[in-house]
């Protein structure tokens, strides 16, 4: 399947995300991620895994789990983590 992946996302960035504030510190953590990627002006797809349920099963699937942390980040179809980042409160507050 990840060869599957890296041929459709070939040059992508893809983000699995959630906008729903239900759970205030996975928001927040995923709001991270985005701002990190907006601010060195990075393109990304976002696939917000609380909106659209195929987006939550096609990231287990990939991740191998039955319910996988958000944020999560592919390159290039290839998995490159950061379901959380630890990040001080000074540089948390210059990314708001």
């Amino acid at each position: 399947m990840q060869r599957f992946f890296q041929t459709t996302e070939a040059n992508k960035i893809v983000l699995y995300a959630t906008s729903v504030s239900i759970i205030r510190s996975t928001f927040e953590q995923c709001r991270i991620v985005m701002r990190i990627l907006q601010n060195h002006r990075i393109r990304y797809e976002l696939r917000d895994v609380s909106i659209d349920r195929q987006h939550h099963k096609q990231l287990n699937e990939r991740m191998g789990v039955e319910d996988a942390p958000v944020p999560q980040v592919f390159a290039g179809g290839v998995w490159l983590g950061v379901s959380f980042i630890s990040i001080p409160l000074k540089v948390f507050m210059s990314l708001t």
